[in-house]
């Protein structure tokens, strides 16, 4: 196991960057609309990956419809319906931090695709390895100061020790 880690071919590396790139893109959007429209908004329209995985499933991998399948879309496509029908939410629909919230369940859905492209051809435990690894870089590369800037704890001195976790 060891000697896979070192030796990283360019068929395994290249695709874990791209798909990193793909749903850092959409964390950063979503992140982006929390900060300016109520979290049931971006939580409910986020769900929406569910459906655009589904579609792009079927039409790129040929998977199969199902009654459950169309069961899900459906519940999924009702619920933000229902959540939009509340006058107090109708404002945030025409609002482009919702688009954010679209445009990153869209990435999401691709970035999922890619996995299953891409993920197939590598033991599973390495892929994900690399995948945390290529995130905390982007990370690193993109936000780190923008956090600094924008967060307060980063110019505080810290209460409590806090140990970030690596979700795989």
């Amino acid at each position: 196991r060891t000697k896979d880690l070192i030796a990283i071919p360019a068929f395994v590396l290249v695709p874990i960057i791209i798909v990193s790139a793909i749903k850092f893109i959409g964390n950063k959007a979503s992140y982006t609309a929390m900060k300016f429209i109520p979290i049931s908004v971006v939580y409910i329209l986020g769900l929406s990956s569910t459906v655009f995985t589904n579609i792009l499933g079927v039409i790129i991998y040929h998977e199969s419809v199902t009654p459950i399948k169309i069961l899900g879309i459906t519940l999924v496509v009702l619920s933000i319906i229902i959540l939009f029908y509340e006058r107090h939410h109708l404002k945030h629909l025409f609002n482009k931090y919702a688009l954010f919230v679209i445009l990153s369940a869209v990435f999401y859905s691709i970035g999922w695709l890619l996995d299953k492209s891409f993920g197939l051809n590598v033991d599973f435990f390495i892929f994900r390895f690399l995948y945390s690894v290529v995130n905390m870089v982007i990370f690193f590369m993109v936000d780190i100061d923008e956090m600094a800037e924008g967060h307060k704890a980063f110019n505080e001195k810290p209460k409590k020790l806090v140990i970030p976790l690596l979700v795989v």
